[in-house]
C-alpha cells in the first residue's frame, strides 16, 4: 500500500514537473508571438509609410510631368507661329525682290 501510494506521489510530481514544463514552454511561444506581432505591426507601418511617401512622391513627379509637357506644347506652338512668320516674311521679301 505504501509502495502503491509512493509510486502516486512520484508520478503526481512527475506530471507536476511535465506540467510546469509545458506551462513555461507555452508562455514562452506566448511571449515570441507577442513579439512576432508586434515586430509585424512595426513593419506595416514602415510599409504604409514608404508607400504614402513613394505615391507622394510620384504624384510630385507627374505634377512636374504634366508642367514639363505643357511647357513643351507652349513652346512648339511659340515655334510653330514664329516659324510661319519668318516663311510669309521669306515670301514677302522674295516677291519684292522679284518686283525689282
Amino acid at each position: 500500500m505504501i509502495s502503491k501510494i509512493e509510486n502516486l506521489t512520484l508520478d503526481m510530481a512527475k506530471k507536476d514537473k511535465e506540467i510546469f514544463a509545458l506551462t513555461q514552454a507555452k508562455e514562452q511561444l506566448e511571449v515570441n508571438a507577442m513579439k512576432k506581432e508586434i515586430m509585424l505591426e512595426k513593419a506595416k507601418k514602415e510599409l504604409t509609410d514608404e508607400k504614402n511617401s513613394l505615391t507622394e512622391k510620384l504624384e510630385d513627379t507627374k505634377t512636374k510631368l504634366q508642367k514639363v509637357n505643357d511647357e513643351y506644347l507652349e513652346k512648339k506652338v511659340e515655334y510653330g507661329r514664329e516659324l510661319a512668320l519668318s516663311q510669309q516674311q521669306n515670301e514677302f521679301l522674295n516677291k519684292k525682290i522679284e518686283e525689282l
